[in-house]
């Protein structure tokens, strides 16, 4: 679509000194740190990855909670692998 003063609206939103890049960055660390955090509790190795790879985006882009939506998504990753190790090794899977 074309704005008002003739500029294509995903021209004006990705040019240089526009937000495009930057909300983009935002919203991936947002979305990976809430995975992050929630892979704490619950579904640890799904969460984790999904925080793991939006971490990942978001610190290519420069951001800080980027960063630690990564550090958190591993941390979450491996907690999951630890947990279904020990679900695993006290026969609880065979219930």
């Amino acid at each position: 679509m074309t704005a008002p003063g003739g500029e294509d609206d995903r021209v004006r939103d990705t040019a240089p000194g526009g937000t495009g890049r930057r909300n983009s960055a935002r919203r991936d660390s947002t979305i990976g740190l809430i995975c992050a955090v929630l892979g704490i509790f619950i579904f640890q190795l799904v969460l984790g990855v999904v925080a793991i790879v939006f971490g990942h985006r978001a610190r290519r882009a420069g951001s800080g909670l980027g960063t630690a939506a990564f550090v958190i998504g591993i941390i979450d990753v491996v907690l999951g692998v630890l947990s279904l190790a020990s679900w695993h090794s006290t026969g609880l899977m065979s219930v």
